[in-house]
């Protein structure tokens, strides 16, 4: 009895161990931001469709208007009824959920603008229509519905008039993007890579110039959970050796 309540023993301390290893290689990594400013393709249609990512999308949200758009295969879901049924004229919260992914933010009121290279089609629509936020120059943003250890990307589409400037940048945690400047200074995607250790990710859109926030879009894809690293996979092969050997002790 001695032996196997020592056997029993290294065998917890083992299982522990693996599983903060294999843990600890899919949790809490943060979040890495890349920011694209997005460009007329020289051929007179504006931003080409193919800026919008459509790999693996599990949810999106047309953030400015209450109109479903359809851009490079992916559906945009509308949010809000607005005024004539298009564009939301009201603020508050918005909360679209897609299986079983919601995105939620705050926003002030809709506004329509006219961004830098205008493409056409349900295209230029979603881009025309901004969700602003409220007079702080603040928009929180939550994405819920996530599974812990997958993969997964945002991506951020922002415009705003030509004839003005607006100088944000997206944080999540301790993690921010880069700087970029809508208007005058064009539009821009804007993408956050995180592997989920929650089932919600919170991000928040702020204006680094005392303005409104503005966004066109959140989209997200869902790539599943990372290969464990080798030294776990080898933790958890000693584990159940040392498992079999315990229990032919016993």
């Amino acid at each position: 009895m001695k032996c196997v309540k020592k056997c029993s023993l290294s065998f917890s301390c083992l299982f522990l161990l693996a599983t903060f290893v294999v843990v600890q290689s899919v949790d809490a990594a943060p979040v890495s931001f890349s920011v694209t400013p997005l460009f007329d393709d020289g051929l007179g249609g504006g931003i080409p469709e193919s800026s919008v990512l459509n790999d693996n999308i599990v949810a999106a949200v047309n953030a400015g208007q209450a109109a479903d758009r359809t851009v490079n295969g992916v559906l945009f879901a509308g949010t809000i009824d607005g005024d004539g049924g298009d564009v939301p004229t009201t603020g508050g919260s918005v909360s679209v959920t897609t299986g079983p992914i919601t995105i939620a933010y705050e926003t002030g009121y809709s506004d329509r603008v006219f961004p830098n290279a205008l493409p056409s089609g349900d295209f230029r629509e979603l881009l025309r229509s901004n969700a602003t936020s409220a007079g702080d120059g603040t928009t929180e943003m939550t994405i819920s519905g996530l599974t812990i250890g997958s993969d997964y990307r945002a991506q951020f589409l922002m415009s705003t008039d030509n004839g003005s400037s607006r100088s944000q940048k997206i944080v999540s945690g301790v993690d921010e993007s880069a700087e970029f400047t809508t208007g005058t200074g064009g539009t821009f995607s804007v993408l956050a890579n995180f592997t989920a250790d929650s089932v919600t990710q919170a991000f928040s859109l702020a204006s680094t110039m005392g303005q409104r926030s503005t966004m066109a879009s959140i989209s997200l894809a869902e790539f599943g959970a990372p290969v464990p690293e080798p030294t776990s996979l080898a933790l958890l092969g000693m584990v159940g050796v040392l498992g079999l050997g315990a229990r032919r002790r016993i």
